[in-house]
């Protein structure tokens, strides 16, 4: 998801659930996270939204770099 749009952690959270019926709660997806953002495949970004600030998680570069290889993986194993 994070390799095709900026979300916030709640955001995250809901598309798991609209999209794919997994329902994840915080002390799941927070940890995620932190260790994406400690192995370099996410930054994080505070912004300013109304009163609240926001951490907005996207993709870094190498992020994206390995979600294609598991995207060629994948495709390689069903195709």
């Amino acid at each position: 998801m994070l390799s095709k749009e900026p979300l916030w952690g709640y955001q995250i959270m809901t598309v798991l659930k609209d999209t794919y019926g997994v329902k994840v709660g915080p002390s799941t997806i927070y940890p995620l996270l932190g260790s994406m953002e400690e192995g370099s495949l996410i930054e994080v970004e505070e912004v300013q939204m109304g009163r609240r600030t926001r951490k907005i998680y996207r993709t870094t570069e190498e992020g994206t770099w390995l979600v294609k290889c598991l995207e060629n993986v994948v495709s390689e194993i069903i195709g």
